[in-house]
């Protein structure tokens, strides 16, 4: 099914599967026109074209156009209403990277403690000191990392 129409100031234009449907105002924008009439009736399945109430001859090459156009206007639209992310503040840039030092801290820590119960099972000694060594120092450096965030 192709459609143009514009109705009660919206504008619908069907092609197939492909689909614009928008204001008048904004379809103007995407189209790149100065005006449009109040009403405007085009369909291939009936085969009329009525415009402002006066029946035009069809088919008619300037709502073809349109219809031919619509995945022109259907990416005019998307670029018109795009709005681009928000560039995180430096609050959030530092709260991001806390959070992620958290994370990275407690999954070391639980690696440590699981390889600790493994040395403890053992009765390695010399594993459970390096361990401890290990986990010394992790303790350090997330202080380190955590006060110069």
């Amino acid at each position: 099914m192709k459609v143009f129409q514009i109705l009660k100031g919206q504008v619908l234009i069907l092609d197939g599967d492909k689909q614009y449907a928008d204001t008048a105002a904004n379809f103007k924008t995407d189209a790149g026109l100065t005006g449009t009439p109040d009403m405007v009736i085009y369909d291939d399945q009936q085969e009329c074209c009525v415009v402002d109430g006066n029946f035009l001859k069809y088919p008619n090459d300037l709502y073809q156009s349109y219809i031919d156009r619509v995945a022109d206007l259907i990416a005019a639209k998307a670029k018109r209403e795009y709005v681009a992310p928000v560039e995180p503040t430096a609050e959030e840039k530092t709260a991001a990277a806390k959070a992620q030092l958290k994370a990275d801290y407690e999954a070391a820590v639980e690696s440590l403690t699981a390889d600790m119960a493994t040395a403890l099972i053992r009765g390695d000694t010399d594993a459970q000191k390096s361990i401890q060594s290990d986990f010394a120092d992790l303790q350090d450096a997330y202080k380190e990392e955590s006060e110069a965030l």
